[in-house]
């Protein structure tokens, strides 16, 4: 998800890079969250086909990846993700 600033300039800070509760299967979801006009957003994942919800924090913090649909009688799975700064 990226957010133009100024005269055109593209800055890009989310972390689209995250970890699937249930097969630990770590994937990219930026080409949903540029689809998608929240920051919740549904998809499978593209290893075990199950599916998740992803919640990308506007500000930077963490992303949380968990089990959409979940039986009421037992706990969900979630994960997060740290925001990282990539340094070149």
């Amino acid at each position: 998800m990226g957010v133009i600033v100024g005269k055109g300039i593209l800055v890009t800070f989310m972390e689209t890079v995250v970890k699937c509760p249930v097969c630990t299967f770590e994937f990219d979801c930026s080409e949903q969250s540029e689809k998608s006009k929240l920051p919740l957003f549904k998809m499978k994942c593209p290893a075990c086909k199950s599916k998740l919800g992803i919640l990308i924090d506007i500000f930077g913090h963490e992303t949380k990846c968990f089990e959409y649909d979940c039986p009421k009688n037992v706990e969900r799975l979630e994960t997060t993700t740290n925001f990282t700064v990539n340094k070149a």
